[in-house]
């Protein structure tokens, strides 16, 4: 039995070339706008008064949001240490394999000390109480790794973050991602003194 050069889906595509190339560019395009919508994003939380003067966008196919304040330790040697906010681009909206988008805080290295880091976790999540709302306070988990990161939060659905990236002008999808940035900024007088950098601290 002679083995196909193409499989069903393939012969399908080469039926429809040309509307393969279209969708295949229509793609690219799609891709590039939904970027610009996450460096859009970048540009008005560095706006915002609050001097998180470190923040940084990934505009890989999965997309994140990093932001701090250059006075914060480092979460590695490449990573800013304050908030994270994770799996917003396109493809990680699109694919339903990606985990959902959620947004973190990551520290310094004493939250990769599992005895230390354990109990400070516990103790910065309680003192959350009396800032954030019953259901902000109720979305709020604790690590329970070695890593450094400190807290996270699951922040909306795929399906709420690609109809607001599909409105009109995909100003929704900003609001919802600011959200979480204003949650971060609240949280700051309880969690910032364990983001200083040891060297900078009063």
């Amino acid at each position: 039995m002679v083995k196909k050069t193409f499989n069903e889906v393939e012969e399908f595509v080469l039926n429809e070339w040309e509307k393969a190339i279209a969708f295949e560019a229509a793609m690219d395009s799609v891709r590039e706008r939904a970027k610009s919508v996450l460096r859009r994003v970048k540009k008005r939380i560095g706006d915002l008064p609050d001097a998180l003067d470190s923040v940084d966008v990934g505009t890989s196919d999965g997309g994140c949001i990093a932001l701090g304040r250059t006075a914060w330790a480092k979460s590695s040697d490449t990573s800013i240490a304050g908030l994270w906010i994770c799996y917003v681009g396109l493809d990680s909206l699109a694919n339903p394999e990606i985990e959902a988008p959620y947004a973190s805080i990551w520290g310094q290295k004493i939250f990769a000390t599992t005895g230390e880091g354990d109990g400070t976790r516990k103790r910065i999540h309680a003192a959350l109480k009396g800032i954030l709302s019953d259901e902000e306070y109720a979305s709020v988990r604790l690590e329970d790794s070695t890593q450094s990161r400190v807290l996270y939060w699951y922040f909306s659905s795929k399906h709420e973050l690609l109809a607001a990236l599909r409105s009109e002008d995909s100003s929704k999808f900003d609001d919802i991602v600011l959200k979480q940035v204003d949650m971060f900024v609240r949280m700051l007088p309880v969690v910032e003194p364990h983001l200083i950098a040891r060297k900078n601290r009063k």
